[in-house]
């Protein structure tokens, strides 16, 4: 064999071996860090498909798929981090008033919902106030995971910036790391955000859906008060109902006279 041959078989096992040697590592990661691979991979696969010549929709696709991804990966640290605060007595203490503060914010703003959406008391439709109330919490929780976020891709840019420039290799290596949780944050936001905008679908849709829950859980069929079909009943007293009638555009709620009278 020739020295020429020999050198080209050491290059070829010498990085099959640094290949193995990277695989290994990448196995020996946290799930999380695994995680963070895959998305960092898929939205270089997006990016790297939108700039060529053609239909990037399929490629941002796949970078929306890496997005979640990421997201996924960084709600899965802050699940393990506040799972291991939470052990903590201050933050079992803490976790009270928060919890009853949050409730409250909750029934609050589905009660709200619930008045737009009928122009009643949300007082006559406990069990549809009930039902929104975890629906009406999300905007509230987006927005608190927008402040955290925004908090953290501060956090995220400078740990990033101080690990690239250290001297430490080890440091150094994992910088990228940090710069994966900063792009994850950066995707949380742009996931979250709908929750918060008040013209996003998710909005829509809860005004869509709050009156046909009103109608739904609270309200029955009496064909005294509502003769058609479609109608509902919620008595007031003995000479009041709210009436509840579909029209092609919506449901429409009004006080109607209807006097109890024996069936």
């Amino acid at each position: 064999m020739s020295a020429e041959a020999s050198q080209k078989k050491l290059n070829t096992t010498a990085t099959l071996e640094r290949w193995l040697g990277s695989m290994r590592s990448l196995l020996a990661l946290p799930p999380a860090e695994k995680a963070y691979v895959l998305g960092g991979t898929l939205l270089l696969v997006a990016l790297a498909g939108v700039t060529l010549p053609g239909d990037g929709a399929r490629f941002l696709s796949i970078g929306w798929v890496g997005g979640l991804v990421l997201t996924l990966a960084l709600a899965c640290e802050a699940y393990l981090l506040i799972a291991r605060v939470a052990d903590a007595t201050w933050a079992k203490w803490l976790m009270v008033p928060v919890l009853v503060m949050g409730g409250a914010l909750a029934f609050g703003e589905s009660a709200r919902l619930v008045n737009l959406a009928t122009g009643q008391d949300p007082e006559l439709f406990p069990r549809a106030t009930t039902f929104l109330a975890p629906i009406a919490a999300l905007p509230i929780l987006g927005f608190v995971a927008i402040v955290l976020l925004a908090i953290s891709v501060i956090a995220f840019t400078f740990t990033w910036g101080a690990q690239l420039g250290s001297k430490d290799r080890v440091r150094e290596r994992r910088a990228w790391f940090w710069f994966a949780r900063l792009i994850a944050a950066l995707a949380a936001i742009a996931f979250v955000s709908p929750a918060v905008e008040t013209k996003s679908g998710f909005h829509t849709g809860v005004r869509e859906w709050a009156p046909r829950l009103a109608a739904g859980l609270d309200m029955y069929v009496d064909p005294q008060c509502g003769p058609a079909p479609s109608d509902r009943v919620k008595r007031l007293n003995d000479d009041l109902v709210v009436l509840a009638q579909k029209t092609p555009a919506e449901l429409v709620f009004r006080r109607v006279e209807c006097p109890l009278a024996p069936q």
